[in-house]
């Protein structure tokens, strides 16, 4: 199955790999674990994003706002 997500943590828990797109580009693909192991053992995948793409969600926040927002949300449905 192929899904699309901005969700870094979705993809984290759902996807058995994970290929990274910026500007209609593969940049990076392997598992969770693989990517986040590029960056040591705190990193995220919302940091592995950031370092090979250098790249910001548009509106101008970032990964880790969208997620703490989804949570938020999450908490008052």
């Amino acid at each position: 199955m192929f899904i699309t997500t901005h969700y870094m943590e979705e993809a984290d828990e759902f996807c058995d790999r994970i290929a990274f797109i910026h500007q209609g580009r593969i940049e990076l693909v392997g598992t969770a674990a693989e990517l986040k192991a590029t960056l040591g053992a705190q990193a995220t995948l919302d940091d592995v994003f950031k370092k090979f793409t250098g790249a910001e969600i548009e509106s101008g926040g970032n990964y880790r706002d969208v997620r703490r927002t989804r949570r938020s949300v999450r908490e008052h449905v």
